[in-house]
Order: structure tokens, then C-alpha cells, then sequence
């Protein structure tokens, strides 16, 4: 079962929003999901508290002098894997998935995919370490398929 740890939780929006067992999510989190769009947040996940998750959010690039009714926007489903532990104050934006047992740390903003086995902090997020009980050969792997989200340090570690 799902836990709620505070006042003012929100979940809204015509999209679905999934969450997995013994998950839970702190006081004055926000969680939305719009019409066509789904998040879904794994099992045993540890959400602190300020969390916002959005599946819809206007692009920037654009003139907003023009109308404010038109605005061009992004969608896109937001995926949190098991065992994931999210600081708080995070932001995930419309497209972004966290791999499987990572930490994002608080004050971050997630808006790219974090591979698994990761601890990512940052605005944008980047990954500043692989977990230890990786191997070296599968943090090169991770490290490789991830390479854009790593932090400068940790790319010159594993991939020079």
C-alpha cells in the first residue's frame, strides 16, 4: 500500500497516474498527469516532500506575446523505476523517466532520462555517481548509453 506522509498532496489531471506499492510521497507534493499522458512511479519509491511531477508544460522557445491561449507544448509520460529515492524539492518534467534505484537529490530538476543505479543531482539533473555494487564493466556500459546525462567529472572517470 501506497503511502501519503502530509497535508496537501495533489494528484490531478485527465491523465493516469500509477503508484506502486509501499511507495510513498511527501506533504505538499504535486503530481500531474494531463489527458493522454501517464506517470508512473514504481514500487518502494521514497518521495520526500515538495515533489512535482508535470506531464505538460509550454515550450520555451516560442513568442508569448502572440496569444496566450495557443501556446505550443510538450507532452510526454513521466516513469520513476523501483526503489528510487527523489530529495525534495524535485522537479520531473513532461518526457523524463528515472531508472530503477537511483537517488535524484533534493532541489533538482529531472529533465532528461537518468539511467539506473544512479545518484543525479543538479538543474539540469546529471549523474554524479554509479552505485558501488556495480561492476566496472556495467558502470562504462551505463556510463556509455548515458553519456550526455553524466556530470563532466564522472564522464572523464569512466570514458576517457
Amino acid at each position: 500500500d501506497a503511502r501519503f506522509n502530509g497535508p496537501e498532496i495533489q494528484f490531478y489531471g485527465d491523465g493516469k497516474i500509477r503508484l506502486g506499492e509501499r511507495s510513498y510521497i511527501g506533504r505538499n507534493s504535486r503530481i500531474e498527469s494531463s489527458q493522454g499522458c501517464t506517470v508512473n512511479i514504481g514500487s518502494c519509491c521514497a518521495m520526500s516532500h515538495y515533489i512535482y511531477i508535470n506531464t505538460v508544460n509550454r515550450m520555451a522557445d516560442q513568442d508569448f506575446s502572440d496569444s496566450f491561449e495557443s501556446f505550443d507544448i510538450r507532452k510526454g509520460d513521466v516513469r520513476i523505476g523501483d526503489y528510487c529515492w527523489i530529495g525534495a524539492y524535485v522537479f520531473v518534467v513532461e518526457g523524463a523517466s528515472i531508472g530503477e534505484n537511483s537517488v535524484i537529490g533534493a532541489h533538482s530538476v529531472v529533465t532528461k532520462d537518468l539511467p539506473p543505479h544512479s545518484i543525479c543531482t543538479g538543474a539540469p539533473a546529471k549523474v554524479i555517481k554509479f552505485k558501488s555494487y556495480l561492476g566496472e564493466e556495467e558502470k562504462r556500459d551505463l556510463a556509455e548509453s548515458y553519456r550526455e546525462r553524466l556530470s563532466d567529472d564522472l564522464r572523464d572517470e569512466l570514458l576517457s
